[in-house]
């Protein structure tokens, strides 16, 4: 089914490991973990994120757990 409505609902376990340099550019990566119904058609679901520079590909810059609720 397709949702009727998405709400950013917010972030946990936000960590900034490492300074971004100016300039460089950012890429993201999104790993579904959990998807929980909150009531019947209502989803909350829960995303690792982590965030990579191109100055240094083997070290991240930000890693945090991202929420999304979803209305289907």
């Amino acid at each position: 089914r397709i949702p009727k409505q998405h709400i950013n609902y917010g972030f946990n376990k936000v960590r900034f490991i490492r300074p971004a340099v100016v300039g460089t550019k950012l890429r993201a990566s999104f790993k579904c973990s959990s998807v929980v119904e909150r009531s019947p058609g209502q989803f909350l679901l829960t995303f690792d994120t982590l965030m990579e520079s191109d100055a240094d590909e083997n070290a991240p810059v930000l890693a945090a757990e991202w929420l999304a609720l979803i209305h289907v």
